[in-house]
């Protein structure tokens, strides 16, 4: 029986998240930015803590495991791995202890199993500035004002989540965080939304980003004044950002892969949930 593919585990994960804790938010797709790299982490849950959890079906392979497992540390409270079980055993020199790891498989009907290998602990890595950047900039800039912070005029968004590093509590920062995620309403709508996204760092552009970008410059430059084009009318007075490319699309599944299926094991909800039945799924 082929081994359960991407968008089957992200179903399946969904549907025990919003069993196990109806009152968090579940948001799929979170941009995390830090200053060499920007990831985004397969589903987070908010509630009284923000929770990750990251996706790696049998299709998929661990060559990017290292880096997302060092941005996704510096911002969320806890994580949790939720991978195939061809790809668990190889996990333990890419993560943290503190990481949950939840084995995934098919079972007998056919239905995603989870099986808990080992559950998160508390994470010992946050970043405040980094947790801060999961703030758009008039919610870090409005955070900042209601904890006393003077900010200098036209602040650039990572001067502010520096600044809230440096000046608010991470406790605050991650209550602050969870209460704009539940204001934003359409989380995919609120993504597209260009000008209020996190700004991505230059170093983290991709080689297409940039290609973009100039070609977007090299644009505005020829529709200027002839006369004016050295003088820069015409030209953005400000230089775009990588976000200025950005977009949302959910990645289409991965194809089943044929593999030996795994002994039947017991269906175990997730992190704290109580044991559940089969028809739950």
């Amino acid at each position: 029986m082929a081994a359960p593919s991407e968008a089957e585990i992200r179903a399946a994960l969904l549907a025990r998240c919003r069993a196990a804790e109806p009152g968090d938010l579940l948001v799929e797709e979170v941009p995390v930015v830090t200053a060499d790299l920007s990831n985004r982490i397969d589903l987070a849950a908010a509630g009284a803590h923000l929770r990750g959890f990251e996706i790696k079906s049998a299709a998929d392979n661990l060559s990017r495991l290292p880096a997302q497992a060092l941005g996704y540390g510096l911002a969320f409270w806890d994580l949790t791995l939720v991978a195939d079980a061809s790809h668990l055993d190889h996990t333990s020199p890419l993560l943290g202890s503190h990481w949950g790891l939840v084995e995934v498989s098919r079972g007998p009907d056919g239905a995603v199993v989870f099986y808990i290998r080992r559950e998160p602990a508390p994470n010992p890595d946050r970043d405040p500035s980094v947790l801060g950047t999961l703030l758009w900039k008039a919610e870090a800039e409005a955070l900042a004002a209601a904890h006393g912070l003077v900010l200098p005029a036209r602040a650039r968004a990572r001067d502010i989540h520096a600044a809230l590093g440096a000046g608010v509590a991470i406790s605050d920062i991650e209550a602050a965080v969870v209460a704009a995620w539940r204001s934003r309403g359409d989380w995919r709508d609120a993504l597209r939304r260009t000008s209020a996204r996190p700004t991505r760092p230059r170093s983290a552009r991709s080689f297409e980003e940039v290609g973009r970008v100039a070609s977007r410059r090299t644009a505005a430059a020829v529709r200027a004044p002839t006369g004016a084009r050295f003088a820069g009318a015409g030209v953005p007075s400000s230089p775009m950002v990588a976000s200025d490319c950005y977009s949302v699309a959910t990645p289409p599944a991965d194809p089943p892969h044929e593999m030996p299926g795994p002994p039947f094991r017991r269906t175990v909800a997730l992190l704290h949930c109580s044991p559940t039945s089969q028809n739950d799924r």
